[in-house]
């Protein structure tokens, strides 16, 4: 299949490193001809989809390379299979195109997050790379963005999870990065039931990604036909093939893209992807050292066995009915829960919480119960918003 409208123009890529952020250096890729497939999973938990398969006359575009992760500056060959460059040409070309590294033998899927939090970004991640798994697709990452933390910068995957182990674990290479200027497939416009347009994502903005989506057919539902079914299965997003419903035109230049095609559970995301995920070594350790700090353990000494509770109110308020002190769960009740259904004795309890009541926080050290107080300890200040 031939992509539709190719375009001239110029083109930009900021390669960066997770594990050495202080390089930020601007680079101009050039990928030329294509007769590799790509499969790509547009915004939030798989808003949308958009595939991309067969040759077609190379053009040039813009290319979000972010945090390909422990990338030396210049590679010539790779006897390891995982590592980045292995499927790709080679590392980045001075061109104004990003065809030219994206290999013809290799098949590609990608995704951005739409306006959601972190933990469904993480989640839609988990998705990503599951999709990738039984597609035999190469993942692309894409960074996490904030709707809750304001003018927080992207931050890269591999900066928070241990992306190295995590090819490792899955035998699969997965990479960093974000290409734009595609025709989408609209997952969101099919389950959403009223809502008959894509999902707003401010990540595509943020990219210099201009999508022009097409609505995915209705079988990729649960249940299709259920009007309040908003569910999709893995499987039917893995056979969907090109659709007739006409493209709508993308909101910068005004094109309408087709969206590329694919040849033709729940619980085999976490088997699969989920459960070989770690946090970054360099993220541990600080997590060791806040709690360290908080429950009095010193530094030569292990940490003492505790259990962490988070207890998230600011943005659940909005389900709760106006000035009722009892809509949240009472500290007291939080921790008769944890004695009667996990039947232990806990002597350390570290609490989390958005909660900005003094009141509230007051409560969690009269029952001698363990926080970082980031506001005294200057987290932010000394290691960025995220």
């Amino acid at each position: 299949m031939s992509m539709s409208n190719p375009r001239q123009g110029s083109a930009r890529c900021i390669l960066s490193s997770p594990c050495h952020c202080q390089w930020r250096r601007h680079y101009s890729l050039r990928l030329g001809d294509l007769s590799s497939r790509f499969f790509f999973v547009c915004s939030g938990a798989l808003l949308c989809v958009y595939l991309l398969q067969g040759s077609f006359p190379p053009h040039q575009t813009r290319i979000g390379l972010a945090g390909l992760a422990e990338l030396p500056h210049t590679v010539a060959m790779h006897a390891d299979a995982l590592h980045p460059y292995a499927s790709l040409n080679g590392p980045p070309i001075i061109t104004p195109s990003y065809q030219e590294n994206l290999r013809d033998s290799t098949k590609y899927v990608t995704s951005w997050g739409g306006e959601a939090g972190w933990t469904n970004d993480v989640i839609a991640i988990m998705n990503l790379v599951y999709l990738g798994l039984i597609t035999d697709r190469v993942p692309i990452l894409p960074h996490h963005t904030s709707i809750h933390l304001d003018n927080a910068p992207r931050l890269p995957f591999s900066d928070v999870f241990d992306l190295p182990r995590l090819r490792r674990a899955l035998d699969k290479p997965i990479l960093d990065s974000i290409p734009d200027d595609l025709g989408c497939w609209s997952v969101w416009s099919s389950v959403q039931g009223d809502e008959k347009k894509p999902r707003w994502s401010p990540v595509p903005t943020k990219l210099n990604i201009d999508i022009s989506y097409t609505q995915a057919p209705p079988w990729i539902k649960l249940f299709p036909g259920l009007k309040y079914d908003m569910h999709c299965t893995f499987w039917s997003l893995a056979a969907l093939v090109l659709s007739r419903t006409q493209p709508l035109p993308s909101p910068q230049r005004h094109l309408s893209l087709p969206p590329f095609e694919c040849e033709s559970d729940y619980s085999p995301v976490w088997r699969d992807v989920g459960q070989h995920m770690r946090w970054t070594a360099s993220l541990e350790s600080l997590a060791d050292q806040y709690i360290r700090q908080a429950l009095g353990a010193k530094a030569k000494n292990s940490i003492p066995p505790f259990i962490s509770v988070h207890a998230r109110h600011s943005d659940f308020t909005i389900y709760c009915p106006r000035a009722n002190p009892r809509c949240f769960a009472p500290l007291s009740a939080i921790a008769k829960q944890v004695e009667e259904r996990n039947r232990i004795r806990v002597d350390h309890v570290f609490v989390t919480s958005d909660e900005r009541n003094q009141m509230w926080w007051d409560q969690v050290a009269q029952m001698g119960w363990r926080t970082a107080d980031h506001g005294r300890l200057k987290t932010e200040e000394a290691h960025g918003v995220w």
